[in-house]
């Protein structure tokens, strides 16, 4: 019995005089294709793929005078963070102290730490609620803002603070919208444009900011949340936003996602330079980094992360040496 050729027997109609090799090829080339596409949409390969293939494109005098996140290697991976059980939120410098700042959504508090990780304080939030994001604004003033109730205040935490109420600070509701715990995890402050950054974590993602920020009235009477619509870094390969930083030496804009396990170098016209996968295998990383929620960097070029429920991870340039684990 002459046996069946394969193309024919799972496509007979393959055996039409219509349908030539060449065809037939093409068609087999544009079914794969297909499935490719649709793997790679669902795992946003594709997006990924383009990154790296722009990193790859960038030249060697961008990339010096970018953070040029694909250098970075994991130094330290899941510290604990001290006397915090769960719902670490954010984080920020403080360039002048050389010190981090966590803050954190439940109980609501601000934990300071050296650069190391080592707890300094542990300040309560009190007439606080869901706080999410924290940015450094310079001298002892920080922004923060909470999720659910669309509030941003500006706080002030000197070295002899131990508790900050909320009613004696300036603050404003930014939105009338309720965007439950879909609403506003990260801010970022651009000091030489007096511009406050605010990201929204999804559905939709939207990326916000708020002109003339110190310079306006300090009950924050005046602030203006404006929507940048269309903007580049909610079209791009994130799945959500969760964290926000700016450097201010080079301009630009570290946007975290948790999602995406990402974290994109990013100039203020949207444009993606480099990114840094927080998934196991990658940066010198043992296991995933389970929840990013804040991202911060030092004036060393150290990048911090902080992952929910209670885990630091320090990043720095180079091969990681030194490296201390704790997850």
């Amino acid at each position: 019995m002459r046996p069946q050729n394969f193309s024919s027997h799972f496509f007979p109609w393959a055996r039409e005089r219509f349908l030539s090799p060449v065809k037939y090829f093409l068609l087999v080339l544009l079914f794969s294709l297909s499935l490719l596409l649709a793997v790679s949409l669902q795992l946003n390969l594709d997006d990924r793929f383009y990154c790296l293939l722009n990193s790859f494109l960038t030249d060697d005098k961008t990339k010096t005078a970018s953070i040029w996140l694909p250098s970075y290697q994991v130094q330290a991976e899941g510290l604990p963070l001290p006397t915090v059980e769960d719902n670490a939120s954010g984080i920020t410098y403080n360039a002048g102290s050389d010190t981090l700042f966590v803050i954190l959504n439940g109980p609501t508090a601000i934990i300071e730490m050296d650069t190391e990780g080592l707890l300094i304080r542990r300040i309560p939030l009190i007439g606080f609620h869901d706080t999410e994001g924290i940015t450094w604004l310079g001298n002892d003033r920080y922004a923060v803002v909470e999720e659910r109730k669309r509030r941003l205040s500006i706080i002030t935490i000197r070295p002899d603070t131990r508790e900050i109420i909320r009613d004696s600070r300036p603050h404003s509701v930014l939105s009338q919208e309720n965007f439950g715990n879909k609403g506003f995890e990260g801010i970022a402050y651009f000091s030489r444009q007096d511009r406050l950054f605010v990201v929204k974590e999804r559905e939709p993602m939207m990326f916000y900011e708020v002109e003339n920020f110190s310079s306006r009235d300090r009950d924050g009477s005046r602030w203006q949340l404006i929507p940048l619509e269309g903007h580049a870094m909610t079209k791009f390969w994130m799945d959500d936003l969760s964290g926000l930083h700016f450097d201010n030496s080079r301009e630009r804009l570290l946007v975290l996602s948790d999602k995406s396990k990402s974290l994109a170098e990013v100039t203020l016209g949207g444009r993606v330079i480099s990114f840094l996968e927080f998934s196991k295998g990658f940066a010198g990383l043992t296991a995933d980094i389970p929840q990013a929620e804040g991202v911060a960097m030092d004036k060393h070029g150290r990048v911090y992360v902080v992952s929910e429920p209670n885990l630091l991870y320090i990043f720095k340039k180079g091969k990681g040496k030194e490296k201390r684990s704790y997850s």
